[in-house]
């Protein structure tokens, strides 16, 4: 029931309320600029973005202090993170490619880069089946799925005229998504399998 938050000012602050009933907030310091989205993992600690181009895990030491890790990778800033359900991260960016995070054998991270948006990846989600949907500044959509190869292909669905902004994933799967040409756009597979939308 805490909330946490993140601002241009390059803090976490995770706010809950005190004995006398006002709310309050623990600071969590380690970004050098705007931190621009978060997540909290399946195990109760937080991943961030920032537009340095890192990510921040963030969990409590021993001490009870907050401590983070710092990934790094993406050449511009981390605009959208999710968390998919085996515990892996997916965060997209200012460089155009979505990356895919894990712990290697020798538990360090490491990451999948995909490619295909040609500008900023702006909004991300994780779709019931654990395909992912991303949005960019180039317009469109992209589904993401793994090939029989084993490597990452994306189905591109265009409609939008500009930038799109945010995404969300309907309980059947279906993706609505929010465009700066002012419209919000349902997609679904029509019968002979192509992705349609219906324009709001």
């Amino acid at each position: 029931g805490r909330i946490v938050s993140g601002g241009k000012d390059g803090t976490l602050r995770i706010w809950s309320r005190g004995a006398d009933g006002k709310w309050q907030s623990e600071v969590l310091e380690g970004h050098s600029d705007w931190v621009r989205c978060l997540q909290v993992l399946l195990d109760g600690r937080i991943v961030s973005g920032n537009r340095d181009g890192t990510l921040c895990i963030w969990s409590r030491g021993v001490d009870g202090k907050w401590q983070s890790e710092v990934l790094r990778g993406h050449s511009g800033s981390v605009n959208c993170l999710q968390v998919l359900p085996d515990g892996r991260i997916v965060s997209g960016g200012g460089d155009g490619t979505l990356r895919i995070w894990s712990r290697g054998v020798d538990g360090a991270w490491q990451s999948e880069v995909l490619v295909g948006h040609s500008g900023i990846v702006w909004c991300l989600q994780v779709l019931p089946d654990e395909r992912i949907v991303s949005g960019g500044n180039d317009g469109t959509l992209r589904v993401w799925s793994r090939g029989a190869d084993g490597a990452w292909q994306s189905e591109v669905l265009r409609g939008h005229e500009s930038s799109v902004n945010c995404l969300q994933v309907l309980s059947d799967g279906r993706i609505v998504s929010g465009g700066d040409d002012g419209t919000i756009r349902i997609w679904s597979r029509g019968v002979d399998g192509a992705w349609q939308s219906e324009v709001l």
